[in-house]
């Protein structure tokens, strides 16, 4: 659930009015032939927020959902997605459940980050695919919602914004079982002045930093934190919290972090409170998705960086014309090759109650000008009703939505064979729910179509 921003009596007084919007115009991507199948499993008020992982093997799946019953409901699959039981692990009182993220390490190793209240970020093994569970944490702070990653079986990467807002990078070389004693994080914006905000901005002014996602290039090891921050320039009357308008990529280099710029929007932009994801493909090409509003459009971007961060496209516009476009999630297949999940809303602004939907597409020439998408819609029903607020504890404030019982996130995931898996929540007619309930998890399982190619660890 991220998004616990600090609410500023001054923001408003930070505001300035410019001409220039800064940044590019993002261009359409083409659409390709061919069709996509998926699907779907739902599973009945496993909550908001979900995951999915899935094992190198591709056999075994964890599929989660934040329903209030902490730290995640947990749902396995070792039948290559196709059935899914719900697990009832025990973690002895050390379960936070504000956020979950989790990876496998092997066919039957995982390990997980889950926020807590008071007590850090409690870092979840087990070794059983998901049936028991050992607890750490890494207790230096009060953490916004945290991201976990790793390079084989024994590095393992944290990273999450501390109450300075402040984003944090923590490391493992004992597969996640201690991160130092005390654990000693790296600040992920590196050294003033080498690429990354100013640090006025990093530092001072930093009330809308997020992070939005961490990759490990599962070949090289290299690792890549994608964070967003706000300028002054986003404080208006219509907007007196701001919004993420700056978007940089840290890459761990030497033991610092060196950040780099990604794409610098103007005073309208709004890269939404950490809702962006970055992916990487087994060239090493790196993929992010900017989820916001540019030029005064709610929808989906793609950029990409063939040279390890340094240099970045210009954003492509992988949504659909009218309406909107939101919450995207990447995963990386082959080459050039990308699945994308994202929710497809009837009316142009997502903060106005309308039927959201949730679309599925193969990216393909997605290191290009002018990707390929085929799309499908797997449920022809909408998943949701109302409108949706993106900033967490701060809906219903000007600028922002006031409905979040979706909670935060959609997810993807590419299996070793090439399939695509979403996964989403729904409290409308598509699960014959309803919006007084706690959501429905829905688990998309590609069974036709063109596949992706192998699939990076999820």
């Amino acid at each position: 659930m991220v998004g616990r921003r600090k609410l500023l009596l001054c923001g408003a007084l930070a505001a300035l009015t410019l001409l220039f919007c800064g940044g590019a115009l993002a261009a359409p991507a083409g659409a390709s032939s061919g069709r996509l199948h998926f699907k779907p499993t739902v599973l009945k008020r496993a909550g908001g927020e979900p995951n999915v992982s899935i094992s190198p093997s591709g056999k075994n799946v964890l599929v989660d959902g934040l329903d209030g019953s902490p730290p995640a409901t947990l749902y396995r699959s070792t039948d290559h997605g196709r059935t899914f039981t719900k697990l009832h692990p025990n973690f002895d009182g050390q379960a936070g459940g504000g956020d979950w993220d989790m990876r496998w390490l092997n066919n039957h190793a995982v390990i997980a980050a889950d926020l807590s209240i008071g007590s850090g970020i409690y870092i979840h093994r087990s070794t059983d695919a998901g049936r028991h569970w050992t607890t750490t944490s890494i207790d230096t702070d009060q953490y916004d919602r945290p991201w976990i990653d790793h390079f084989g079986r024994k590095r393992v990467y944290v990273v999450a914004k501390g109450f300075d807002n402040i984003p944090y990078l923590f490391r493992s070389t004992d597969g996640g079982k201690s991160f130092g004693t005390p654990p000693v994080p790296l600040i992920v914006y590196g050294i003033p002045g080498q690429g990354g905000p100013d640090p006025g901005g990093a530092f001072g002014t930093n009330w809308n930093a997020y992070v939005d996602h961490l990759t490990v290039d599962p070949h090289s090891g290299a690792v890549y934190v994608l964070y967003g921050i706000d300028d002054a320039n986003t404080y208006s009357l219509t907007q007196p919290l701001g919004a993420a308008n700056h978007e940089y990529i840290a890459r761990l280099e030497h033991g610092q972090m060196i950040s780099r710029e990604v794409y610098i929007g103007g005073p309208k932009a709004s890269f939404l409170a950490g809702f962006n994801w970055l992916t990487v493909d087994r060239h090493g090409t790196l993929y992010a998705l900017l989820n916001g509003r540019t030029h005064g459009r709610w929808s989906t971007r793609l950029v990409y960086s063939r040279d390890k961060g340094r240099t970045w496209s210009s954003p492509t516009d992988l949504g659909k014309r009218h309406g909107s476009n939101v919450y995207g999630s990447i995963a990386a297949g082959k080459p050039g090759v990308l699945s994308l999940i994202y929710l497809r809303g009837t009316k142009r602004d997502p903060s106005k109650p309308q039927a959201w939907y949730a679309e599925m597409a193969r990216v393909s020439h997605a290191s290009t000008a002018r990707p390929r998408l085929i799309r499908d819609r797997p449920m022809a029903k909408p998943m949701h009703l109302k409108d949706i607020c993106f900033d967490g504890i701060v809906c219903g404030a000007p600028g922002f939505g006031t409905d979040r019982n979706l909670l935060d996130y959609i997810w993807n995931a590419v299996d070793s064979h090439g399939r695509a898996y979403g996964v989403f929540s729904s409290d409308g007619p598509a699960t014959h729910s309803n919006n007084s309930q706690t959501p429905d998890v829905v688990v998309l399982r590609q069974n036709g179509g063109p596949r992706h190619g192998h699939g990076g660890p999820s």
